[in-house]
């Protein structure tokens, strides 16, 4: 296996959980740096905001 060009492997987290209301598997992938973790939580905010959005219109 020839040696990736630019330096060491980064070490990578995968997390499996299931998401509360429906019980659906969920992964998520990421390396660990302040910068991943930072666009994991602006992605967990807007999973917050459509879903919010999602249930409020299918409640009306």
């Amino acid at each position: 296996m020839p040696a990736r060009q630019g330096g060491a492997r980064r070490p990578v987290l995968l997390v499996v959980y299931l998401e509360r209301l429906n019980h659906t598997p969920r992964a998520l992938i990421g390396a660990f740096s302040v910068t991943t973790e930072a666009a994991l939580k602006d992605q967990q905010a807007l999973m917050f905001i459509a879903g919010s959005a999602n249930y409020f219109l299918s409640s009306t």
